[in-house]
Protein backbone atom coordinates (compact mmCIF):
# COMPACT_ATOMS: atom_id res chain seq x y z
CA UNK A 1 0.00 0.00 0.00
CA UNK A 2 1.25 3.86 -0.26
CA UNK A 3 0.74 6.48 2.23
CA UNK A 4 0.81 9.55 0.63
CA UNK A 5 1.71 13.23 2.25
CA UNK A 6 2.21 16.39 0.70
CA UNK A 7 6.28 16.26 -0.62
CA UNK A 8 6.69 12.54 0.17
CA UNK A 9 4.81 9.28 0.03
CA UNK A 10 5.15 5.56 1.65
CA UNK A 11 5.34 2.66 -0.09
CA UNK A 12 5.69 -0.72 0.67
CA UNK A 13 8.59 -3.20 -0.31
CA UNK A 14 6.41 -5.66 -1.65
CA UNK A 15 4.31 -3.26 -3.62
CA UNK A 16 6.86 -1.64 -5.19
CA UNK A 17 8.19 -5.39 -6.77
CA UNK A 18 4.84 -5.89 -7.33
CA UNK A 19 4.91 -3.23 -9.65
CA UNK A 20 8.09 -3.71 -11.26
CA UNK A 21 7.27 -6.92 -12.14
CA UNK A 22 3.52 -5.94 -13.50
CA UNK A 23 4.91 -2.54 -14.80
CA UNK A 24 8.06 -2.99 -16.01
CA UNK A 25 7.59 -0.33 -18.84
CA UNK A 26 6.39 2.97 -16.16
CA UNK A 27 8.20 1.77 -13.43
CA UNK A 28 11.36 4.36 -12.20
CA UNK A 29 13.78 1.83 -12.09
CA UNK A 30 15.84 4.27 -9.94
CA UNK A 31 13.34 3.34 -7.27
CA UNK A 32 14.43 -0.39 -7.71
CA UNK A 33 18.07 0.94 -7.47
CA UNK A 34 17.49 3.01 -4.17
CA UNK A 35 16.02 0.11 -2.90
CA UNK A 36 18.66 -2.28 -3.83
CA UNK A 37 21.22 0.22 -2.53
CA UNK A 38 19.82 1.14 0.52
CA UNK A 39 18.38 -2.14 2.03
CA UNK A 40 20.29 -4.93 -0.08
CA UNK A 41 17.99 -7.99 -1.49
CA UNK A 42 16.80 -9.10 1.54
CA UNK A 43 14.19 -6.31 2.48
CA UNK A 44 11.06 -7.30 4.86
CA UNK A 45 8.03 -7.32 2.09
CA UNK A 46 6.12 -5.51 4.82
CA UNK A 47 8.37 -2.25 5.37
CA UNK A 48 7.59 0.90 4.31
CA UNK A 49 9.79 3.23 2.78
CA UNK A 50 9.66 7.11 2.19
CA UNK A 51 9.85 7.66 -1.59
CA UNK A 52 11.25 11.90 -2.14
CA UNK A 53 11.82 11.62 -5.87
CA UNK A 54 9.19 13.76 -7.68
CA UNK A 55 9.04 11.26 -10.42
CA UNK A 56 9.23 8.40 -8.58
CA UNK A 57 6.42 9.68 -6.24
CA UNK A 58 4.26 10.73 -9.26
CA UNK A 59 4.56 7.17 -10.45
CA UNK A 60 3.30 6.08 -7.05
CA UNK A 61 1.03 8.35 -6.57
CA UNK A 62 -0.21 7.54 -10.52
CA UNK A 63 -0.15 3.82 -10.42
CA UNK A 64 -3.50 1.79 -10.00
CA UNK A 65 -1.58 -1.38 -9.26
CA UNK A 66 -1.08 -0.21 -5.42
CA UNK A 67 -3.92 0.60 -3.72
CA UNK A 68 -3.85 4.48 -1.63
CA UNK A 69 -4.14 3.08 1.96
CA UNK A 70 -5.77 6.39 3.30
CA UNK A 71 -8.59 6.34 0.58
CA UNK A 72 -9.40 2.58 1.63
CA UNK A 73 -9.40 3.36 5.36
CA UNK A 74 -11.58 6.07 5.21
CA UNK A 75 -14.43 3.39 4.19
CA UNK A 76 -16.31 1.59 6.46
CA UNK A 77 -15.69 -2.58 6.55
CA UNK A 78 -19.33 -2.90 4.73
CA UNK A 79 -17.58 -0.75 1.54
CA UNK A 80 -14.90 -2.48 1.53
CA UNK A 81 -16.73 -5.82 1.30
CA UNK A 82 -18.65 -4.18 -1.05
CA UNK A 83 -15.37 -3.45 -3.13
CA UNK A 84 -14.10 -6.85 -2.75
CA UNK A 85 -16.92 -7.82 -5.14
CA UNK A 86 -16.49 -5.70 -7.29
CA UNK A 87 -12.96 -6.53 -7.74
CA UNK A 88 -14.56 -10.29 -8.31
CA UNK A 89 -17.22 -9.16 -10.33
CA UNK A 90 -15.06 -6.85 -12.89
CA UNK A 91 -12.78 -9.82 -13.01
CA UNK A 92 -15.46 -12.30 -14.09
CA UNK A 93 -16.60 -10.03 -16.43
CA UNK A 94 -13.19 -9.17 -18.27
CA UNK A 95 -11.95 -12.91 -17.85
CA UNK A 96 -15.24 -13.69 -19.58
CA UNK A 97 -14.73 -10.78 -22.66
CA UNK A 98 -11.24 -11.96 -22.81
CA UNK A 99 -12.18 -15.32 -23.62
CA UNK A 100 -15.45 -14.91 -25.86
CA UNK A 101 -13.60 -13.04 -28.35
CA UNK A 102 -10.37 -15.22 -28.33
CA UNK A 103 -12.93 -18.26 -29.58
CA UNK A 104 -13.89 -19.39 -32.84
CA UNK A 105 -17.38 -21.22 -33.56
CA UNK A 106 -17.31 -22.78 -36.92
CA UNK A 107 -21.26 -23.96 -37.47
CA UNK A 108 -20.45 -27.78 -37.13
CA UNK A 109 -18.03 -27.31 -33.89
CA UNK A 110 -18.62 -25.98 -30.61
CA UNK A 111 -16.20 -23.28 -28.89
CA UNK A 112 -12.47 -24.10 -29.16
CA UNK A 113 -9.96 -23.83 -26.68
CA UNK A 114 -7.88 -21.23 -26.36
CA UNK A 115 -4.60 -21.84 -28.28
CA UNK A 116 -3.16 -18.39 -28.16
CA UNK A 117 -0.47 -17.98 -25.83
CA UNK A 118 -0.83 -14.16 -25.75
CA UNK A 119 -4.73 -14.44 -24.47
CA UNK A 120 -3.55 -16.71 -21.73
CA UNK A 121 -1.02 -14.85 -20.55
CA UNK A 122 -3.56 -11.87 -20.63
CA UNK A 123 -6.00 -13.86 -18.55
CA UNK A 124 -3.67 -14.83 -15.89
CA UNK A 125 -1.71 -11.52 -15.79
CA UNK A 126 -5.25 -9.77 -15.41
CA UNK A 127 -6.08 -12.96 -12.80
CA UNK A 128 -2.98 -11.69 -10.78
CA UNK A 129 -3.38 -8.44 -10.71
CA UNK A 130 -7.45 -8.81 -9.66
CA UNK A 131 -6.09 -11.34 -6.78
CA UNK A 132 -3.30 -8.91 -5.30
CA UNK A 133 -5.75 -5.88 -5.20
CA UNK A 134 -8.11 -7.93 -3.62
CA UNK A 135 -5.51 -9.22 -1.15
CA UNK A 136 -4.64 -5.33 -0.17
CA UNK A 137 -8.64 -4.58 0.29
CA UNK A 138 -8.69 -7.71 2.62
CA UNK A 139 -5.47 -6.18 4.83
CA UNK A 140 -7.25 -2.93 5.01
CA UNK A 141 -10.78 -5.37 6.45
CA UNK A 142 -8.62 -7.25 8.73
CA UNK A 143 -6.89 -3.81 10.28
CA UNK A 144 -10.02 -2.09 10.84
CA UNK A 145 -11.42 -5.72 12.90
CA UNK A 146 -8.60 -5.26 14.59
CA UNK A 147 -7.45 -8.68 13.10
CA UNK A 148 -3.88 -7.30 11.67
CA UNK A 149 -1.38 -4.66 12.17
CA UNK A 150 -0.55 -3.08 9.55
CA UNK A 151 2.32 -0.75 10.70
CA UNK A 152 1.59 2.28 8.91
CA UNK A 153 4.63 4.48 8.72
CA UNK A 154 5.49 6.91 11.29
CA UNK A 155 8.74 8.99 11.15
CA UNK A 156 10.34 6.49 13.86
CA UNK A 157 10.15 3.60 11.50
CA UNK A 158 10.62 4.39 8.03
CA UNK A 159 13.81 4.58 6.43
CA UNK A 160 14.24 7.77 3.24
CA UNK A 161 15.48 6.84 0.36
CA UNK A 162 17.42 9.36 -1.03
Amino acid sequence: MKVINENSCYVQVDDLIYALRNDYNKFPMGLYYNVINNYGTHVPSDMFIEVTDENQIKYIKETSLIYDYDLLNSKSVEELEELCDQIIRESNIRRSRIVLSSMSKKPTEGYRIISDPFVRLNISHEKNNRRYLLSQVKSVIASKKGEKDLNIPSRSMVRELK
